[in-house]
């Protein structure tokens, strides 16, 4: 039993921390998906913030310019495992193939708090098909240049890019 723990944890710590190295912030500006409503909730609190406390010392937006759920309610901003992190860790406890491709699959998405609700929370259809989940919830992520071709026409099989 306190081996499992053990393991549990610390790939729950790996999880998390592949995709939030470093500071806080960047847990939600560090990626790459980021929905039309998430977006427009963090312009909106970065111009709302007085413009001596935008930037934090390093040049990137202040801590404060991020909308907090608390604070913020619905506008508030969340970074969604598009695979529900309990999903991954049981295909990672069983891997079905390479674990590399399940890591693949580790992919998180800014939200607002209103968009996470109307996502299934704690299980997936499908989760070699991460996007499927987000099929006819109104969600639409804006086109980042950066996206391979494959990433993209995995949103764009769903329409959920604006």
């Amino acid at each position: 039993m306190g081996s499992w723990v053990l393991i549990s944890a610390s790939w729950y710590y790996w999880l998390y921390y592949q995709h939030h190295p470093g500071h806080e912030r960047w847990k939600i500006l560090g990626q790459r998906y980021w929905s039309e409503q998430a977006y427009a909730s963090f312009r909106d609190r970065f111009y709302a913030t007085p413009e001596a406390k935008r930037h934090s010392r390093d040049g990137g937006p202040a801590l404060a310019t991020i909308p907090k759920r608390r604070a913020n309610g619905d506008r508030g901003l969340v970074s969604e495992h598009v695979v529900p992190k309990m999903v991954m860790k049981r295909l990672l406890l069983d891997p079905p193939g390479s674990i590399t491709n399940l890591l693949n699959l580790n992919i998180c998405a800014v939200v607002t708090l209103a968009e996470d609700r109307r996502l299934v929370r704690a299980d997936h259809a499908d989760p070699f098909d991460p996007w499927s989940r987000y099929e006819g919830t109104g969600i639409r992520f804006i086109d980042n240049p950066g996206w391979t071709d494959v990433e993209r026409a995995n949103l764009a099989q769903y329409d959920l890019i604006s």
